[in-house]
């Protein structure tokens, strides 16, 4: 959770920045936009994998809910953290080449790939590679679920497990509804200035989901 709301925090700052290049009608300068937008999108990919990561150990604390309280910092979790940070880096990284970025456009109240000879390539890796991400954390809930629903009447989980499950559940599925939206709302919705900022919209609510959600959930 920790290292997830580093991510979120990334993508916060760059939300807010946005609304400061939307109250002032201008981006100030190019590379301002471009960092940003490669702030947002670091945010943004590594909580996929960190997403991920969570799903996994609430499927663990579910099958052995007598260990639930171990170290769960042991080596894999540790190496899916590093996987995370780099790919987030990586990406960033490749935000600040003349190739590729993520910009934000204030007249339409959105963030957007440029037309960078490598954004296409890299739009893909990001829709691709999260939706894989986020498709196993669907399956491993499922398999959750299942498993409890089976286990009902022997399985004794606490309060505080069922409520971090139930906000994991919750943030796999909306950051699940914005990687979707982002990519495909062409194909179902119309291409105007109000579905762009609805859609903008969507991505700031994102990261400001798990502070919210913990706050409701542990009282």
């Amino acid at each position: 959770m920790f290292h997830l709301g580093i991510a979120d925090s990334c993508q916060l700052l760059a939300q807010t920045i946005a609304g400061i290049f939307t109250l002032c009608d201008t981006t100030f300068d190019v590379y301002v936009n471009k960092i940003s937008g490669g702030i947002l999108q670091l945010g943004w990919i590594a909580s996929g994998p960190l997403t991920f990561l969570l799903a996994v150990n609430r499927l663990f604390s579910v099958w052995y809910p007598i260990s639930s309280d171990t170290d769960t910092l042991s080596w894999p979790y540790k190496v899916v953290l590093f996987i995370a940070w780099v790919a987030g880096f990586l990406f960033f990284a490749s935000y600040m080449t003349p190739y590729s970025a993520v910009l934000y456009f204030p007249d339409i109240f959105a963030w957007s790939y440029d037309d960078g000879p490598w954004s296409d390539a890299i739009s893909q890796c990001e829709l691709y590679g999260m939706f894989v991400l986020l498709t196993l954390c669907g399956v491993i809930y499922v398999i959750i679920f299942a498993r409890m629903y089976r286990f009902r009447k022997n399985m004794n989980q606490s309060s505080r497990e069922l409520r971090i499950l139930v906000q994991a559940v919750i943030i796999s599925g909306y950051t699940s509804s914005c990687l979707i939206t982002w990519h495909t709302y062409q194909y179902f919705l119309p291409d105007t200035k109000m579905t762009q900022f609805a859609l903008n919209l969507m991505n700031i609510i994102n990261p400001a989901i798990n502070p919210v959600l913990y706050l409701s959930l542990n009282p």
